[in-house]
């Protein structure tokens, strides 16, 4: 049987990903630090890290988001009109600093501009007026092609969508409608989805008697698709994020009450969470380690770290709501968390690897990169509503019952081996091959794939897939317990 929560999702991961590859869905593939002003590039096996950027204070680089398929990164860097003028006078308050935005390709280091102030710029000088773009985190499409962030201009004011395409590298502007929020001014957060990319607004309603968000979906070209209130007086959200109800992409919003609720996208339809949010890595789908939610109160947020077929590899503990702390490597068999209890007196120093034997490594990075770490990204991941007990039998694979089950040790019958291969598939690369009477363990699927049963397995070390029959013949059983 296959897991609803767990394993439908890869196929709709593969065709939402056309142009991923292979060159790091490897467990080489760098852990990203953003730390104090830099980020690093931590090797999850010697703890050993390297810059991917030179900022001394004030300069400083943002938060980094990872494209779809795990080659680059894209984050905000202060821009150096800004650090000269906070080198001049120091601290500055009243809204968000204009930023440029630079994208790294992780393997070869190189960093390149992306969107970067206008020539005329101009930032708290005597006599000059203030000109400037403010941007947000990008946030990827689906697909890997584009790129979208909002802008705050100014002195203007103007908040507005901006869509990048990574084919001609050019920006264009697809809205300059969106409302400011109240408060401090800053560009709105913005995350793409399947559905559309969505914005976030906070706005004074009722006479201004309290502050509710307005989720704005707006389509790639910029066509509002819905606008969503969510929040009351008393109740308000915390964090919002896309997460996958089954193959349903829905929006999961945590209030400041602890309620997690999900809403449909296009029309505005609210029901509780039926389940916990759980990340799992997008390159790796069914086969994937997760980062679940267990428990949570108002000043402490306990996950648990788990293999695909549900054994629990370790817990960590947060005092807020904060998933820039924890990631998936993009082959699915690791995790990097960096547990932060302030409550508890337990700082964001340490990068923890958790992997799939169960072995757990600490690499301190207070002490090489900054005085704390705010963000590790490992691979691309996504959000999916974790349900224990929630299974379902495929129905295309136009082959026999299947009699396996994640986490079991099988053996391939006696005579013919079977091939082990790189996807679910008969066009996938043999990687080795199984002997007959060999025995292996199950971790992940089943995945249909040119009328056969697939499913994910280990054997001696070499981790593929293997079909587990045909119409007419069983190739491998599961071994008898004792």
């Amino acid at each position: 049987m296959c897991s609803r929560s767990r394993f439908l999702l890869l196929a709709l991961v593969l065709l939402l990903l056309p142009i991923v590859g292979t060159a790091l869905a490897q467990d080489d593939a760098p852990v990203i630090v953003q730390s104090t002003n830099n980020l690093l590039a931590l090797d999850a096996t010697s703890g050993d890290t390297t810059s991917l950027t030179d900022f001394v204070p004030p300069a400083a680089a943002g938060l980094a988001a990872i494209s779809p398929d795990g080659t680059s990164i894209v984050y905000t860097v202060i821009p150096p009109n800004v650090v000269e003028t906070l080198q001049r006078v120091g601290g500055v308050g009243g809204g968000a600093l204009p930023v440029d935005i630079w994208q790294i390709d992780i393997a070869s280091g190189i960093a390149s501009p992306v969107a970067t102030q206008p020539d005329d710029a101009s930032f708290l000088v005597d006599g000059v007026p203030d000109k400037g773009v403010s941007r947000s985190l990008p946030t990827w499409s689906p697909d890997g092609m584009a790129m979208a962030w909002t802008e705050l201009l100014l002195p203007e004011g103007t908040n507005q969508l901006i869509v990048y395409d990574l084919t001609t590298g050019e920006s264009a502007v697809v809205t300059d409608s969106i409302p400011p929020s109240v408060g401090v001014p800053s560009p709105p957060d913005v995350r793409w989805g399947e559905p559309g990319i969505l914005v976030r607004s906070t706005q004074f309603i009722n006479g201004g008697s309290f502050m509710q968000d307005q989720l704005l979906l707006y389509a790639p070209d910029g066509t509002p698709l819905s606008t969503i209130p969510i929040g009351t007086q008393s109740q308000f959200p915390l964090t919002y994020i896309w997460l996958y109800d089954v193959n349903t992409p829905v929006i999961g919003v945590l209030f400041n009450d602890l309620r997690w609720i999900t809403i449909e996208p296009i029309t505005g339809t609210i029901q509780a969470l039926d389940g916990a949010p759980e990340l799992y890595s997008l390159l790796a789908g069914g086969a994937s380690m997760r980062i679940r939610l267990i428990e949570w109160s108002e000043s402490d947020y306990t996950w648990g770290i788990y293999t695909a077929n549900e054994r629990e590899i370790g817990r960590f503990s947060q005092n807020v709501f904060n998933p820039d702390s924890f990631s998936v490597s993009p082959d699915g068999t690791s995790a990097a968390v960096v547990p932060s209890n302030l409550n508890a007196g337990v700082l964001p120093d340490t990068v923890f690897i958790y992997r799939r034997d169960g072995d757990i490594s600490g690499y301190p990075i207070g002490e090489r990169g900054g005085y704390n770490v705010a963000q590790v990204v490992w691979g691309p991941t996504a959000w999916l509503v974790s349900r224990a007990g929630d299974v379902e039998v495929p129905t295309s694979c136009n082959a026999l019952p299947t009699r396996l089950r994640v986490g079991d040790l099988a053996q391939v019958l006696p005579g013919e081996p079977n091939n082990l291969r790189s996807v679910p598939s008969l066009a996938g690369r043999v990687l080795g091959i199984i002997p007959g009477g060999a025995q292996f363990q199950v971790d992940g699927g089943p995945e249909c794939g040119d009328g056969f049963t697939w499913w994910l397995v280990n054997y001696n070390g070499v981790i593929g897939w293997t079909a587990e029959g045909n119409a007419t013949d069983y190739w491998v059983e599961p071994v008898a317990a004792g």
